[in-house]
């Protein structure tokens, strides 16, 4: 970038200010291809003469195509207590905020752009719409803004391709002011004050929507569902196997059972009972048959 865009700061104070100048990222018309979520997404954004950071917010959808969504970070692209951002700021002609004339930059939230778009005695300053994320020395000058969620730069982006499907591009354009003695403004306070904010959309045309899903959603979607009926299938096969085994296995132990049934009664020891008979003697004697185990016989009476 021009090295007059970004000349303003205090060689005392910042140690690399060549970091203001620096081309980072993309132009933010598109990012490289599979965006993760937890990915730092860096574009230069040509309203505000520099490179900003954009973080993972959310997942949308737009026209049927699942997108995440980016929001312009600004603890670290307008936060001037951060060493790198040093580049960024500029000596103030009036106390903005109580600060120090020619010594602080900005608040937090607040971008000067007097090196790239001011002219003459123009000192253009430029924020989120209504402050959103600006420290309260700043809110608290205009208390009837109601900053809000809605009020951030967003980029829906396509993860798998990196193309924004859509965006809005919010930015609040002020001027900064301050008392002059002996003039009409030697009561106004020394604070930036708001001209107009501007919100620049782009949602995508419904001809990239349909090479998106007939190139890249769809087969996606053909692929995913093949697999997973693959997946159900393979794993109801492994189920009915292992059923079939579990029905063989139950078969064969009761074909076996009998068997070994039969060899377990057989080993075990008999168990011998006394036998009675009747000798046919007319005094109603009766002899007892007692088997021997030499398989003699002995008689008794």
């Amino acid at each position: 970038m021009p090295d007059v865009w970004w000349n303003g700061y205090d060689n005392a104070t910042c140690k690399d200010p060549t970091y203001a100048r620096k081309f980072r990222g993309t132009n933010t018309d598109f990012f490289a291809p599979f965006v993760k979520k937890t990915d730092i997404l860096e574009g230069y954004v040509d309203d505000i003469c520099r490179s900003v950071n954009f973080n993972y917010l959310e997942e949308t959808t737009v026209k049927g195509i699942d997108t995440y969504r980016f929001v312009l970070d600004i603890d670290t692209s307008f936060n001037y207590d951060r060493p790198e951002n040093c580049g960024y700021c500029y000596k103030q002609n009036h106390p903005l905020y109580g600060r120090n004339v020619n010594t602080s930059c900005l608040p937090t939230g607040l971008l000067d752009l007097v090196g790239c778009r001011g002219g003459g005695t123009t000192h253009l300053v430029v924020s989120m719409p209504q402050f959103f994320g600006s420290e309260k020395s700043v809110l608290r000058s205009f208390p009837r803004m109601k900053p809000e969620e809605d009020h951030q730069t967003t980029l829906d982006i396509e993860p798998t391709t990196g193309s924004i499907l859509y965006a809005n591009k919010r930015l609040q354009v002020n001027v900064a002011g301050g008392s002059y003695p002996g003039t009409v403004f030697r009561q106004v306070a020394n604070v930036v004050y708001p001209i107009a904010w501007l919100n620049n959309s782009y949602l995508v045309d419904d001809k990239i929507v349909h090479d998106l899903k007939h190139d890249l959603i769809n087969p996606r979607h053909t692929v995913m569902l093949v697999c997973y009926i693959a997946g159900v299938g393979f794993g109801a096969l492994l189920a009915l196997i292992g059923l079939f085994s579990l029905i063989l296995r139950k078969v064969y132990q009761n074909t076996k059972s009998p068997s070994i049934l039969v060899n377990d009664i057989s080993d075990q020891p008999h168990e011998y009972h006394p036998q009675y008979t009747y000798n046919g003697d007319v005094s109603g004697q009766v002899t007892r048959r007692r088997p021997m185990q030499n398989s003699h016989e002995e008689w008794a009476t």
